[in-house]
């Protein structure tokens, strides 16, 4: 549900979504395609958001930013940008600041 609300925000700002229901479905569309942003949940079946932010970085290509999000405290802000992420926000809240970090960061 967070995933289609989600999605539905960033079209209303203008942006082209793709959408995969985990870690290892994401990966395969960011190999075939060309991301500007990943929004990966930190818990994910068939390979975690940790998991996928490693792949993406081992990655020899144009790379997309990263933007994790998390229900739990299991990773914190510094060490998901610590990974590589560029930042994590707390679900549910789905604020103007994840808006805000995108637009700044295109």
């Amino acid at each position: 549900m967070i995933r289609d609300v989600l999605t539905e925000t960033l079209e209303f700002y203008g942006a082209i979504c793709s959408e995969a229901s985990n870690g290892d479905d994401a990966f395969k569309k960011i190999q075939q395609g060309n991301f500007d942003f990943v929004i990966s949940d930190v818990r994910m079946p068939k390979c975690s958001g940790i998991a996928l932010l490693e792949k993406i970085h081992d990655q020899k290509t144009k790379m997309p930013q990263i933007i994790m999000m998390s229900g739990f405290s299991d990773l914190t802000p510094e060490h998901a940008k610590d990974l590589g992420a560029l930042s994590l926000f707390i679900k549910p809240t789905l604020s103007n600041a994840l808006i805000e970090i995108i637009k700044a960061n295109m």
